[in-house]
């Protein structure tokens, strides 16, 4: 069941990720939406389900600005990354959102009848 209030949009932002007061290293956010994101990131089971992450921001949003930090519980986890809620929710972060979703395309979900297998976008 989708959970989303707001749309996801497609990206590869580059974003630096920290867990447990320590720096984890470079990221990619592969989706986003208002709500959260899908982060790509080695070794990904590392983080649990619930705990925090503090995301640093910077590209896609207003220069010259310092990146902004957002602090996000991990919602899932994959083989591939993680998917994170934002539990910081202010003007300054929907504007940075507002400017990446812009140049995003949105994700489009298939839905498929189980019978007649026909696809609706």
């Amino acid at each position: 069941m989708e959970h989303r209030l707001s749309q996801r949009r497609a990206v590869a932002l580059p974003v630096t990720v920290e867990y447990n007061g320590a720096q984890v290293g470079k990221a990619q956010v592969k989706n986003i939406c208002f709500d959260g994101a899908f982060i790509e990131i080695p070794s990904p089971l590392r983080f649990h389900v619930d705990g925090v992450l503090t995301l640093s921001l910077s590209e896609g949003c207003v220069a010259p600005r310092p990146p902004i930090r957002v602090p996000a519980v991990v919602v899932h986890r994959r083989s591939d990354g993680v998917g994170v809620a934002f539990l910081r929710d202010d003007h300054m972060l929907h504007k940075c959102i507002e400017g990446i979703m812009r140049e995003a395309e949105p994700i489009k979900r298939r839905i498929t009848h189980p019978t007649t297998h026909i696809a609706m976008l």
